[in-house]
């Protein structure tokens, strides 16, 4: 998959408006939604260690700003400097590959696992 195939913001469509007995159709622009699945590599004894986090809908794009912001709200990381790097998974197919963001964290940064589990 090509990055210019990522999915956008909006989809062009043709809708159809009925209105006092006439139908019209006519061009118009959605919002897309999709799902995003935020992931966290993590070293653990010198093993690089991987974890999923959450699975959250969003409009496609600025998908690495919203991982590190979601980890931070949850107090998983303390700031910027504890993220190594974000990327796109490319363990994940096709069009599925956009949905699914890995934080890298920093070796050596504090981490504790437990803070990501929910009852």
């Amino acid at each position: 998959m090509l990055l210019s195939e990522r999915p956008g913001r909006t989809v062009s469509t043709r809708t159809v408006c009925a209105r006092n007995g006439s139908v019209q159709s006519r061009a118009d622009e959605l919002a897309t939604e999709e799902p995003l699945e935020v992931r966290v590599a993590y070293f653990e004894a010198g093993v690089e260690r991987r974890r999923s986090v959450a699975v959250t809908m969003r409009t496609p794009g600025n998908d690495f700003e919203l991982a590190a912001g979601f980890l931070y709200s949850e107090g998983v990381i303390s700031g910027p400097e504890a993220v190594g790097q974000i990327a796109y998974c490319t363990d994940v197919d096709g069009p599925q590959m956009y949905n699914v963001v890995t934080v890298h964290l920093r070796p050596g940064g504090p981490f504790d696992p437990e803070r990501l589990r929910r009852n």
